[in-house]
């Protein structure tokens, strides 16, 4: 499986945005922490990975859902 790695800022938003969840649920927080990590390997294995959405930008991303465990 390809790695990925995020820059700094990128890691310090993922803490911010988990350490705002655990806030009020720590699992919750720990449930988001394990989905974003899943995401993230997904788009390291395969970048093409998702569907374009011209009704919310013209920009090239890509949205995908992501289901927490």
């Amino acid at each position: 499986m390809a790695a990925f790695r995020l820059t700094p800022s990128a890691e310090e938003h993922v803490g911010d945005v988990v350490g705002f969840i655990a806030t009020d649920n720590e699992d919750a927080a720990v449930r988001v922490r394990n989905a974003l990590n899943a995401a993230f390997d997904l788009q390291a294995s395969r970048p093409g990975t998702g569907h374009t959405r011209d009704d919310l930008t013209e920009r090239a991303l890509k949205f995908w859902a992501s289901i927490p465990t």
